[in-house]
């Protein structure tokens, strides 16, 4: 429904008084024009935030309701009534809601709600996959990026962490909790770095150098230290001097993809699932990074392929139909069709 001139300048002057945190006055402002267009959606769901801004869930719930019980798909009320479960910590609606809210609408706030209440489940791996969904798009975002760092953090990959709030600094970034996690940080990982030079010492060794094993040995513990850039070029290195042994193209491929490195990752992992065509990690892993940057199809293609060269493999036969039917579901819903 569309607002009248009169209500678009009123819900317009409540937007700019919730940006200023004027939330009693913007609540005033909407409620005189809910008086003119008392069931405009747009106008119940801007008073509905504007609740929550203020700290009253249970006001802003029912205006919610009420809203979806006119249209059930309305993504700023699924919207609204995911904040009111996560409030209420009950974040596995919470999570629902913003799910739902963020199939229906792209705006990259609502798909880092998603995340944030994944970090808040403790879903670390699929909340970092879901930040870097949105970073494909909004790469610049600092709030996506801080995000990103937060969770990091969660998984225990400081090194990565602490990378991305520098990063955050060198844009220009002036943020108390930046800086803080900054020192924090640098102090915790001052600790670790011990182990890793020792060993790095021996690794750059002439014998060391030339040692498959010493060498992946030195990508696992630069894994463990949240290296993950480091670790991969380590295990590269082990994969040169081994390179009939699948391990280490495997896990290079892993810390690539950990590092954001989807195209390096992808050649690695490539490589690695022709090795060893059973490996469901690696393939769980292929469809993340294809599904994440919207190539799904060419997945499929490679998945042909390897079952035209391994015919009696019935698992990878498996994969194949299940993204088959993915990759059509996807292109009925493109194309509307039922």
């Amino acid at each position: 429904m569309e607002l009248t001139r009169r209500s678009r300048i009123r819900w317009e002057r409540a937007k700019e008084l919730r940006k200023r945190g004027e939330f009693q006055e913007a609540e005033e402002v909407l409620k005189q024009a809910l008086d003119e267009e008392p069931e405009n959606l747009l106008l119940m769901a801007s008073l509905a935030e504007v609740y929550l801004r203020q700290e009253r869930p249970l006001e802003a719930r029912v205006l919610a309701e009420a809203i979806l019980a006119a249209n059930a798909h309305y993504p700023q009320a699924i919207y609204i009534l995911g904040e009111v479960y996560y409030r209420e910590k009950n974040f596995k609606e919470a999570l629902h809601c913003f799910q739902q809210a963020a199939q229906k609408d792209k705006r990259p706030y609502l798909t880092l709600r998603v995340a944030r209440t994944l970090r808040s489940l403790e879903q670390y791996q699929e909340a970092l996959e879901t930040v870097d969904s949105i970073l494909l798009k909004h790469q610049d975002s600092p709030s996506v990026l801080k995000e990103k760092a937060i969770v990091l953090n969660r998984m225990g990959r400081y090194h990565d962490a602490l990378s991305v709030y520098e990063d955050l600094r060198s844009r220009g970034v002036r943020d108390d909790f930046v800086g803080k996690e900054i020192v924090r940080l640098k102090a915790l990982l001052s600790e670790r770095e011990v182990t890793v030079e020792e060993l790095r010492k021996v690794a750059d060794l002439p014998s060391g150098r030339n040692n498959a094993q010493i060498q992946g040995l030195m990508g696992t513990k630069l894994k463990n230290a949240g290296m993950t850039r480091e670790a991969a070029e380590a295990f590269k290195r082990a994969g040169k001097l081994e390179p009939d042994n699948p391990y280490f193209i495997k896990q290079e491929g892993y810390c690539r993809y950990h590092a954001g490195e989807y195209a390096e990752a992808l050649r690695c992992l490539t490589q690695a699932l022709r090795k060893d065509p059973d490996d469901v990690y690696v393939k769980a892993t292929l469809e993340k990074i294809y599904v994440s940057t919207g190539d799904l199809e060419d997945y499929l293609d490679l998945l042909e392929g390897l079952v035209q060269e391994h015919p009696q493999n019935f698992k990878l036969l498996g994969t194949l139909k299940g993204i088959r039917k993915r990759v059509e579901a996807e292109k009925n819903r493109a194309e509307g069709t039922p």
